[in-house]
Formats: C-alpha cells, sequence, structure tokens
C-alpha cells in the first residue's frame, strides 16, 4: 500500500528519471547554464548535428550556382569539384548534390529538433523532482515565505520556461548563429567579396532587435509575475468563498482582481507594441541584406557576375541569413525569459532545507495495525527551548517536561507561542534546544523519520483531501476494504458515526477538495480517527476539538483522549477550561514562556 506522498511523488516525477541528474539544484547557482550543459554529451551531439546541418545546407546553392551557370551558357572553371566530366554529366552531379545536400541538411535539423525534444522532457521531470523534493525539506519559516500562487508557477510557468532553453533556444540558436557566420564566409569562398559590410549590417541589425527582445522579456516576465499574483487573489477567493460570501466582501474581491487584471492588461498593450515593431524589423533586415549583398556582388565582380551568383547569392542571403534574422528576436526572449525563470528557481533552491533528509516512506497499514499501545508512550523532556522567527521571539527558554503516558494540557492566549511549540517537537521549525529527549533517546541525533515516527498530530483545521473518508482516515488512496473495520473502529471512538454524520455512502462518501462537504467539527473528528488509526504512542493534538460541542467534547475525551489512549503520552492544547479536569497536568504559554498551572496535580 503506497501513501499519498509517496502516490503523487510518482504521478509528479516518474520513477525512469536519472537519479544522477539530482545534481541540478545542488549548488543553487548558474542554474540556467548546468539546464544548457545537463548531459553534456548529448548536447555535444546537438551542436554537431547544427554545424553539419548548416555545412550541408550551405553546399546545395554552390552546386545550384554551378548548374544554373551551365544551363545558361555560363560553364564554371575548370577548379569546380564537376571539371572533367561532359555537360550532361555535371548538370546531372551539379542538381544531384544540390538535392541530396539539402535533404542531408533538413535530416540532420530534424534529428536537431528530435534531440532537443528529449533533452527538453527529461529535463522537465528532473526540474519538477528537483522543486518537489525541495518544497517538502523546506523548513515551516522557509514554506511561509512562499505563497500558493508562487509554488504554482514554479511548476506551470518557471520550469516550462526552464525547459524552452533546450526544446527552442538551443536548436534556434545553433540553426542562427552557426549560419550567420558561416554563411558570409561561404559568400567570400564561392564568389571572391568582401563580407565586411555584410557583418556590419547583420551586427546593427542583431543590436537593434536584441534591444527590443531584451524590453520583451522585461514585459513579459512582468506579464508572468503579475498573472501569479492573480492567481493568488483568485485562490484566496476560491478557498474562502462561503466566508466572503457570507460577510459581503465580494465586491472587495472583485475589486482587488480588476485592478490586478488592468495591470496585466495595461503591461500586455506595451507588450504587443513592441513585439510588432521587433517583428517589423526583422522582416525588413532580410531585404535589406539582400540587397547589400548584390550590391557588393555587382561592385566587385561586375565583369563576372552570372545568373548563378545571383541565385546562389539570393538563395544563401534567404535561407542562411534572413530566416536566422527573422527568429533571432524571439529566440533572445525565449532565453531572456528562460533565464529569468531559472533565476527565480534559484532563490527557491536557496531557501533553508531541514537538517535531515526526510524520507517519506511510511510504514504500511498492515504494520501499523501490528503496533500495540500496551506499553505507556515515551516521555518527552525539553530543556532551553528557543524559537526565532523573522527577528522575533516566539519562544523564549522553554523546560517542558511529559512523564511516559501522561496526558498534558498547555493552554494561553492566541499567538502567545502553543502551536509553535507542537512545530518545534516535530522539528517543524527552527527551534533550538538545549535538551531534547524522547524517552532515554536524544531527539537532537534522531532523523526526521525516526523522530516524527513517534508522533500522531492532529492540527485545528482538521486537514482532509479530495478522496473518500476511508482514504483520508488510512491517508493512503485506494485503501483496501479489509481495513474498513479499523477505519470504522477509529471514526466511531473520534465521534463520527457515518449513520448520524450526513454521509449518503458510509466511509466510502468522497470528500470535497479541503473538505467542503464537511463542517469544522466533522473535519477536526476525522483527522482524530486518523491519528488513532496510525497508532502512535505520543499524541499531539492542537486545539482539535475546538470545532465541537461540548457533549462531543466530553465524549472523546472519555473514550478516546484517556481511554484508549490512555498508555500514549497526550499533549493537547486548547482553549476550553471543560477539557482541563482529564488532564493530568496544565502548562501556561504567556509571551513564548512555559509554566506550570500552580495546583496541578
Amino acid at each position: 500500500m503506497e501513501t499519498l506522498l509517496q502516490k503523487t511523488a510518482k504521478s509528479l516525477l516518474g520513477d525512469h528519471l536519472n537519479q544522477k541528474s539530482r545534481a541540478l539544484s545542488r549548488g543553487k547557482r548558474f542554474l540556467a547554464l548546468k539546464v544548457l550543459t545537463l548531459r553534456p554529451r548529448a548536447k555535444l551531439f546537438i551542436i554537431a548535428a547544427a554545424a553539419f546541418s548548416a555545412i550541408c545546407g550551405l553546399v546545395a546553392p554552390y552546386f545550384q550556382k554551378i548548374f544554373l551557370d551551365i544551363l545558361l551558357g555560363h560553364p564554371p572553371s575548370d577548379l569546380t569539384p564537376l571539371s572533367g566530366l561532359t555537360t550532361h554529366q555535371s548538370l546531372l552531379a551539379a542538381i544531384v548534390c544540390a538535392f541530396f545536400g539539402m535533404i542531408i541538411s533538413q535530416l540532420a535539423a530534424v534529428i536537431l529538433r528530435v534531440y532537443c525534444a528529449r533533452e527538453g522532457a527529461i529535463l522537465n521531470g528532473q526540474l519538477a523532482k528537483e522543486i518537489y523534493t525541495h518544497a517538502l525539506r523546506l523548513t515551516g519559516q522557509a514554506r511561509s515565505l512562499k505563497t500558493i500562487g508562487e509554488m504554482v508557477n514554479f511548476f506551470t510557468q518557471d520550469v516550462s520556461a526552464a525547459v524552452a532553453l533546450i526544446e527552442d533556444f538551443l536548436p534556434s540558436t545553433l540553426q542562427s548563429i552557426i549560419p550567420l557566420i558561416l554563411a558570409p564566409i561561404a559568400v567570400n569562398v564561392y564568389f571572391g567579396i568582401p563580407v565586411t559590410q555584410i557583418f556590419l549590417v547583420i551586427f546593427l541589425t542583431s543590436g537593434l532587435l536584441f534591444i527590443l527582445s531584451y524590453r520583451q522579456s522585461f514585459y513579459f516576465a512582468t506579464f508572468k509575475r503579475l498573472a501569479g499574483e492573480r492567481l493568488g487573489i483568485v485562490n484566496e477567493w476560491l478557498q474562502n468563498i462561503r466566508v466572503i460570501r457570507i460577510m459581503g466582501w465580494i465586491k472587495l474581491f472583485e475589486k482587488k482582481i480588476k485592478q490586478k487584471r488592468i495591470e496585466e492588461t495595461n503591461n500586455r498593450l506595451v507588450m504587443v507594441t513592441n513585439g510588432s515593431t521587433m517583428n517589423s524589423i526583422a522582416q525588413v533586415a532580410p531585404l535589406i541584406l539582400n540587397v547589400v549583398g548584390v550590391a557588393i556582388l555587382i561592385k566587385y565582380n561586375h565583369d563576372h557576375v552570372t545568373p548563378g551568383d545571383v541565385f546562389a547569392l539570393l538563395w544563401i542571403f534567404g535561407v542562411f541569413l534572413a530566416r536566422p534574422i527573422r527568429n533571432l528576436p524571439w529566440t533572445l526572449v525565449i532565453f531572456l525569459d528562460g533565464y529569468t525563470s531559472c533565476g527565480r528557481l534559484e532563490k527557491f533552491f536557496r531557501l533553508t532545507e531541514e537538517p535531515q533528509t526526510t524520507d517519506f516512506t511510511k510504514p504500511s497499514p498492515d504494520q501499523i495495525s501490528e503496533r500495540t499501545l500496551a506499553l505507556p508512550g515515551p516521555g518527552i523532556i525539553v530543556r532551553g527551548l528557543t524559537l526565532q522567527m523573522s527577528g522575533n521571539v516566539i519562544l523564549r527558554d522553554i523546560s517542558f517536561e511529559a512523564k511516559p503516558g501522561e496526558f498534558v494540557a498547555i493552554i494561553g492566549e492566541v499567538g502567545a507561542g502553543k502551536t509553535q511549540f507542537l512545530m518545534s517537537l516535530l522539528k517543524e521549525s527552527p527551534a533550538v534546544f538545549e535538551k531534547y529527549l524522547i524517552g532515554s533517546h536524544d531527539a537532537l541525533k534522531m532523523t526526521l523519520p525516526d523522530l516524527r515516527d513517534h508522533f500522531a498530530f492532529a492540527p485545528q483545521d482538521g486537514f482532509t483531501m479530495s478522496a473518500s473518508i476511508r482514504d483520508n482516515v488510512a491517508f493512503t488512496y485506494d485503501t483496501t476494504l479489509e481495513r474498513d473495520n479499523d477505519v470504522i473502529n477509529s471514526l466511531d471512538l473520534a465521534e463520527f458515526h457515518t449513520m448520524t454524520e450526513g454521509v449518503d455512502h458510509g466511509i466510502s462518501t468522497e470528500i470535497g477538495e479541503r473538505g467542503v462537504n464537511l463542517s469544522g467539527g466533522q473535519r477536526q473528528r476525522v483527522g482524530l480517527a486518523r491519528a488513532h488509526f496510525h497508532n502512535r504512542n505520543i499524541i499531539l493534538l492542537d486545539d482539535t476539538l475546538s470545532a465541537v460541542d461540548v457533549g462531543t467534547e466530553h465524549k472523546i475525551m472519555t473514550n478516546l483522549i484517556t481511554g484508549t489512549w490512555s498508555k500514549a503520552t497526550r499533549i493537547l492544547i486548547t482553549h476550553r477550561m471543560s477539557a482541563l479536569p482529564f488532564a493530568d497536568k496544565v502548562y501556561i504559554m504567556e509571551n513564548g514562556r512555559l509554566r506550570l498551572r500552580d495546583g496541578t496535580v
């Protein structure tokens, strides 16, 4: 049985990816360069294919020139490769060489594109895997620096832009730069004319197009940023639509979304204007280049210009110079866009990871069912716990102790630091400990999987996934029906009785995204059932009874927390005084400090 995290990881990444390629983010710098140089043998093959395609393509106009000159009565000199052949043989040989030169050139170009697409697909999986793995390893503080919209954009936009460096930029660049260098040289060799003026026109045109492309990439990056910000607002709106509607905040959110949309529209207008100007120059530049080339040819070879010369020259300029110049602006836009996206990914990869590498392989439900709480859960001893986040001290010199099998309650005002204390016990915060023991073991030396394997955690918000109630309790997809009795038992102990909770299909009822078809109390009780199902010996309850009524709270306290879990070590954060008589010990959290309540038994 695979857990939710394992299923998600496999669907996102695939098992076929080369593990050695996971060095993409290790250096966390120059990601764009790493993207272009990853798998160097493949990149060298791509470069060789591009050069071979250009050389074969430039051979074709030379033989076309010979064919036309012979056909129109201007036979070339005896220095040509076809000297010694009859006229008919020369015509046939010239057209065959020209034909096969173009065919081989196009075949090499197709192979180049196919290889780049293959490399792009591999890179897409590798980047997605790096982002996914890094996101899972981020510290709580680092994770809070990125919004949902930004995380979505990493997968939907930034990965695609980075992959475009391989799929689009690399082949387009090679098929542009190599001909731009070789074509003027071929003109000089074929026709014996200087190419300084040709290089000057290419340089001036390329410089102007680079400026416009740079501006275009800036507008495009702004467009993506604004789209991400709007997506974040829309996500916030959709996730809280019921509250927004009840509170009458619809107009406020609509106004905020509209303002962001207006910014996007204004940016798109200037982006389209700049793009149209760039395209116009790219279309006109080849015509100027053709005129300059023919003028140079006539100036230096006015007594010896043949129809084949003019045809071959225009062919070289039209195919090997005009096309690269037309493609140059968008090639630069693709590069700058990909480079910007790689920069954003670099910043993401620099966010701090948890100190231990987390292994997300969890015990199977069968293994979990074999556990028992016959022995008391290990005690917890904490000394000198201090937590500082964003320059603010959240927890100050905390000392805490829970004996094996003890039930400890923690109370305090909202924002006092109670939840962060539990996160620190789970090593989900950058807290510093002088001492942290779980039983007789030093928790500071444990790996994260080993440490967290001791804990069950039920949060206040009652996390649920879009799946059946059965899968939510077992926290797996496609839970086997053989576990139904265990699932129902856990739900009953959490006072979630399917016969009276309004779920039409019992534990097979599908829970909507974010548990929209469950109440807050129902989500909390599903979370409690999950904590029981996974049968850990230390239970952390983060105000997980806040949304249930007093009668239900009393039943859960009696039957589950102080009943079935009586041998587990339990820590409950609560604001309800009715829960305190059940506790063996009560701590009070005030301004980041923890103290025992006087008179607690």
